[in-house]
């Protein structure tokens, strides 16, 4: 049943052991999981020293629950949250907007249309500052998936080393910045036995504002369990967190 994935991110075909085939089981656990919960912290970097943070807290339970909140750690910028109990759905509103803080929707929309959880990420995507390679292949869009691997090449296996007390597989690769730009940045997948992404990161030596050469990195760290009913906490799921 992988063969869905599969052919969306173009890895059908390749052994389960090499790079692209890890890389590939994962994203199918993700996309077949019935409940996701944890967070993604996004670090970017120059020579080093971290500038910006954004933490991403996210949960799921299929068709249609989902709790996701953004939050940018180094700086004022509100959060975006978007929270669906399974009947409505509520998400902030774009800073444009004349409405209140809060846009509220019913899941069936009024063409008759039952939103699940990938069609309820399409909606937030627009809004949330950090659109990352490791949250797109979590939410398992497959038009996502389709342009994660247009932005990944040229996948390499780079063993095996201990990442906060697990053994993990790193995956090589090369990285686009956009799907219309070379593939310039270097990247690096940590996955362990389970099949979970646990870390991802891009980097580059690139040319700053003032022409200065500097090493640039984003970094993710990913704390997400799947299949974890014992994880998923169903307050999270309550839209009186919003209306708060």
């Amino acid at each position: 049943m992988i063969t869905t994935v599969a052919l969306v991110i173009a890895l059908s075909g390749t052994p389960a052991q090499s790079p692209q085939g890890k890389l590939s089981e994962a994203i199918s656990r993700y996309f077949y999981a019935a409940n996701v919960s944890g967070s993604i912290a996004m670090t970017i970097s120059l020579d080093g020293s971290p500038k910006s943070k954004i933490l991403t807290d996210l949960q799921f339970s299929t068709p249609n629950k989902l709790y996701l909140n953004q939050k940018l750690i180094s700086g004022q910028a509100r959060d975006i949250r978007m929270i669906s109990d399974g009947e409505f759905f509520a998400y902030t509103a774009p800073e444009a907007s004349d409405r209140k803080n809060y846009v509220y929707e019913p899941i069936r929309q009024r063409n008759g249309e039952l939103l699940d959880v990938r069609s309820l990420y399409s909606i937030i995507t627009a809004l949330i500052p950090d659109r990352s390679i490791p949250l797109d292949m979590i939410m398992g869009r497959p038009a996502d998936l389709q342009t994660v691997n247009q932005l990944l090449s040229n996948y390499e296996d780079g063993g095996t080393r201990e990442y906060y007390g697990e053994t993990v597989s790193v995956i090589l690769c090369r990285v686009r910045p956009n799907v219309n730009l070379k593939p310039s940045m270097k990247g690096a997948f940590f996955i362990n036995a389970s099949g979970d992404i646990r870390y991802f990161k891009s980097y580059e030596r690139t040319i700053d504002g003032l022409g200065r050469e500097v090493d640039y990195e984003i970094a993710y760290e990913v704390k997400v369990k799947v299949d974890d009913k014992e994880a998923i906490r169903p307050e999270l799921y309550n839209l009186d967190l919003i209306k708060k």
